[in-house]
Parts: C-alpha cells; structure tokens; sequence
C-alpha cells in the first residue's frame, strides 16, 4: 500500500563482504535485514575490481 513503511531489526550499508556477512549472521539470529548498497550487484570491491574472476566462498 502507499504510505506503508517496512521495518527491519538491522539495516547494513553496503554488500560487500563484510556486509553479506552481517546479514547473513543477522539472519541466523532470526532478525528481519536489509541490505543497501550503491552498486548494481552485491560482492562489493571483489566485483568491481575482480568482474572475471568467481568467487567461491567469502
């Protein structure tokens, strides 16, 4: 609905490594997350400075 706001335990700036870390520990605890961040993707740095490489675990 307009006007309707969601709200979330924790709120974390930026998805990078750090950042998918805290969410996904927030998640484990049962706490409602939201991730903001300015690039397109989530991976932080590791995507923008490393676009071919995979990254397997973080």
């Amino acid at each position: 609905m307009p006007g309707e706001r969601d709200v979330y335990d924790v709120t974390i700036i930026g998805g990078g490594p750090v950042g998918l870390f805290a969410a996904f520990y927030a998640g484990m605890r049962g706490l409602k997350t939201k991730i903001i961040d300015s690039l397109p993707e989530l991976g932080g740095q590791l995507i923008a400075v490393y676009p071919e490489k995979y990254i397997y675990d973080v």
